[in-house]
């Protein structure tokens, strides 16, 4: 797939930012000088409100207005769109420059952060630490909204190391992608849920046919396989053990490490109450043979949950031509939010 359609794909399934571009600050100082400056008189909720609709890069500019404008930008809780921060122009590499300033900028503001939308970056070996960075500064300053997209799209770098000791409250449903056949994505994923200890609703999305990491998409290795051992020794996981009540499995195929990752959150997670299974494919072939897999973890003694009089373990084939869709995900009133 092109970076640009990819790049299309991801953002029609995720909200929409709740600051536009088109919001800028010259907008609201256009009166060609020697007017009255109204804006400025208006009381300080109502300018951190103007504050707020701005682009990051505007808001921060407004402390450079008036000594009446000073400190507001840092006074009202962020709003953050890492696009506004992109470089446009011909030569310009959609994939920089962005990391270093939005470090600079969750430095800078004290906090809260209303919203973080994170999706225009590129992580590489040269700044892949920013991102464990990132996510220490949200969780010390408090974010309310999060959307995170870690890329690249093709090269294999990828962030593995994720500081305990970083913690994010306030989500309380998580999407994350992995590659299941890569033991150190899945030891990452395992670390990387720690630091989410209020999520309720998991959504794990497997990328095993991912073509440009695995010579053989099709081949499996021994080393792709955890052993026993190493989940038996897997330390405690806080949202898993107290709050996760729902589980979504998408594109799951039965391979390495996938099914033992569905028996320890089972054997775990006391508050389950739902685990669904979506396939890569609607093919009969397949749920058949997914569904003798995954017959004993419907058993009441492979879930922590006891409870429940019949554990809900649901695996279906995925519709052809679906995309998954966060706007649907994200309504609250929808009983399936994850499946349309």
């Amino acid at each position: 797939m092109a970076p640009g359609l990819s790049r299309d794909v991801m953002h029609y399934c995720l909200p929409a930012s709740p600051v536009s571009a088109a919001a800028s600050l010259s907008a609201a100082f256009s009166g060609g000088g020697g007017g009255e400056d109204r804006i400025s008189a208006l009381p300080d909720g109502l300018l951190r409100n103007v504050v707020s609709r701005l682009p990051v890069k505007d808001g921060a500019r407004t402390d450079a207005l008036s000594r009446r404008w000073r400190g507001l930008w840092r006074a009202t809780p962020l709003v953050l769109d890492d696009a506004h921060l992109l470089t446009d122009g011909p030569g310009v590499d959609w994939r920089a420059p962005a990391a270093a300033v939005v470090s600079r900028v969750l430095a800078s503001h004290p906090g809260p952060f209303r919203w973080a939308h994170l999706l225009s970056n590129f992580f590489d070996e040269t700044n892949q630490d920013a991102l464990a960075e990132w996510l220490r500064l949200l969780a010390d300053k408090g974010v309310e909204n999060l959307i995170l997209v870690n890329r690249p799209w093709f090269e294999k770098a990828r962030v593995t190391k994720v500081s305990p000791n970083t913690e994010v409250p306030s989500i309380k449903a998580l999407a994350v992608k992995v590659r299941f056949r890569v033991p150190g994505e899945v030891r990452t994923l395992l670390s990387f849920l720690r630091c989410f200890p209020e999520v309720e609703t998991l959504h794990i999305m497997a990328s095993d046919n991912d073509t440009d990491y695995y010579d053989d998409p099709g081949e499996v290795k021994a080393r792709d396989k955890l052993n026993s051992t190493f989940w038996q020794r897997v330390g405690p996981i806080k949202c898993v053990q107290s709050r996760v009540n729902k589980v979504v499995f998408d594109q799951f195929s039965g391979g390495p490490n996938q099914v033992e990752f569905l028996k320890l959150v089972l054997a775990r997670a006391v508050l389950l109450q739902k685990v669904i299974v979506l396939l890569a494919g609607p093919e009969s072939i397949m749920l058949n043979e997914v569904t003798c897999k995954l017959q004993p973890l419907a058993s009441n003694r492979m879930w922590a949950n006891k409870s429940l009089r019949e554990p809900s373990l649901e695996v279906r084939g995925r519709a052809a031509g679906h995309i998954w869709s966060y706007s649907e995900a994200s309504d609250l009133s929808i009983s399936n939010p994850f499946i349309s």
